[in-house]
C-alpha cells in the first residue's frame, strides 16, 4: 500500500492540481494524497457559496476513503462570509467525522504565527474583495498587512497558468514596496510557489511562506513525519503542531 505511513484527504475547491503536484514533491515515501474536487470554476459569490456546501460531500467522501487526516482547502470560500461564519463552517465540518480535519485558513495562519510575523507582505491572485477578507483574518490574529498585491484573477483555472518566475518577481516588488515587512505570504495553492520560497528567503532575509507549503507543513506535522529532502523554506524548521494547536496523531 503506497500510503502505509499516512493517507491525507485533500479536498480542493477547484482542481487541486498544483497542490497535489507540490504535495508529492515534499511528502516522503509512504504518504499518499487522496484528492477530491468541489469543481469551483470562478471566484464569484454563487460559486463560493456552492463550494461551502460541497465541502460536506468532500469530507464525507474522505471518511469513506478511510484517510488519516483531512485537509479542506479554499481560503476564499472559507472566509467569504466573515470569520464568524468560518468558525461555524469549521465546527460543522468537524462534526461530520472523528478524523482530524484542518483547513487552509488554519495552516496559513499557523505558518505566519510560527515565524513570529507581525508585519506581512501578502501576494494574492484574487480580486481585491477576496484579498481583503484574507487580510482581515490576519489582522484578527495581530498580524498587520503592510502591503497587499492582487492579480485580480476570477477564473480559477487561470491561476494555475501563472509561472513561478512571475510569482517571484511579484513577491520581490511587493516586499520592496512594503519596506517594513518582517514576513511574506503567498496565498492560494493553485499557483506555483514551492520552488521559489527558499530563494526568496535568501534574497529578502525574512520568512516566506505559501498556501501549499503551509498546508503540507501542517499535514505532515500532524502525521508526525518529516518532509522529503529538499529546499522547501524555513517553515519546515518550525513545529507545526505547536504553532497550530492541532493535536498530532
Amino acid at each position: 500500500m503506497y500510503g502505509y505511513r499516512g493517507r491525507i484527504g485533500l479536498v480542493a475547491p477547484s482542481r487541486g492540481d498544483t497542490m497535489l503536484y507540490e504535495f508529492y514533491k515534499v511528502a516522503p515515501p509512504g504518504v499518499m494524497g487522496v484528492p477530491y474536487s468541489c469543481e469551483l470554476t470562478r471566484l464569484e459569490r454563487g460559486e463560493l457559496e456552492r463550494v461551502r456546501g460541497a465541502y460536506v460531500d468532500g469530507v464525507r467522501a474522505m471518511v469513506r476513503e478511510e484517510v488519516d487526516v483531512i485537509y479542506v482547502g479554499g481560503t476564499p470560500p472559507q472566509l467569504y462570509n466573515g470569520l464568524e461564519a468560518y468558525g461555524e463552517l469549521l465546527a460543522h465540518l468537524r462534526s461530520l467525522t472523528d478524523i482530524p480535519l484542518i483547513t487552509s485558513v488554519e495552516s496559513e495562519r499557523a505558518a505566519l504565527l510560527a515565524g513570529g510575523v507581525t508585519k506581512a507582505t501578502v501576494l494574492a491572485p484574487y480580486t481585491d474583495q477576496l484579498a481583503d477578507n484574507f487580510a482581515g483574518m490576519l489582522t484578527d490574529q495581530g498580524i498587520d498587512v503592510v502591503h497587499m498585491e492582487n492579480l485580480g484573477v476570477s477564473a480559477a483555472y487561470e491561476i494555475s497558468f501563472v509561472t513561478d518566475y512571475l510569482v517571484y518577481q511579484k513577491v520581490l516588488n511587493a516586499f520592496r514596496a512594503a519596506k517594513v515587512a518582517d514576513g511574506i505570504h503567498i496565498t492560494c495553492p493553485r499557483w506555483p510557489t514551492l520552488f521559489r520560497l527558499a530563494e526568496l528567503e535568501e534574497v529578502t532575509g525574512v520568512q516566506v511562506t505559501s498556501s501549499c507549503q503551509a498546508s503540507i507543513w501542517l499535514l505532515l506535522g500532524i502525521l508526525g513525519v518529516r518532509p522529503a529532502s529538499g529546499q522547501w523554506g524555513s517553515l519546515f524548521d518550525k513545529d507545526a503542531v505547536a504553532a497550530s494547536g492541532v493535536q498530532p496523531l
